[in-house]
């Protein structure tokens, strides 16, 4: 659930812009968002905003509230589907999981060239060697 959050707030702040039309960086979100007030604090932001995006730190309700605000989206963008995975993921390594989800994201967002370069690997590997199996399920 978490991982899914802060990929949403890394989407959300990658497509934001300040009433400049700059990006925010995680170190200026953090800032201006998680109580942080004096400037020595500013990279103590970033890292917490880092490990928020990354999915290694449980962001409370009050912080996403903050961002969500910040960042001009509804609460219920950040939490749609976070109690979810697609079932047939459901029992796989975590790793197996984050690789799969970076490849849904590449091929939802990517370039054509990158598209295209994926689905020949995937093709290339599928088709002309002997698959072996990397990913293990774990329990059922």
């Amino acid at each position: 659930m978490k991982k899914i959050i802060g990929d949403k707030i890394r989407v959300a702040r990658k497509g934001f812009r300040d009433e400049y039309g700059k990006k925010i960086s995680q170190a200026e979100l953090g800032f201006r968002t998680l109580g942080y007030k004096r400037e020595k604090e500013y990279n103590a932001s970033q890292q917490k905003l880092q490990a928020i995006e990354s999915g290694t730190y449980n962001i409370t309700i009050d912080e996403l509230l903050k961002i969500s605000k910040y960042l001009k989206k509804p609460i219920h963008y950040f939490l749609e589907d976070a109690d979810q995975q697609p079932d047939f993921m459901c029992g796989w390594p975590e790793d197996a999981i984050e690789y799969c989800q970076k490849l849904k994201n590449v091929l939802e967002n990517g370039e054509d060239g990158q598209i295209t370069a994926i689905k020949d690997l995937i093709d290339t590997y599928t088709n002309k060697i002997k698959p072996k199996k990397i990913f293990k399920k774990t329990g059922t």
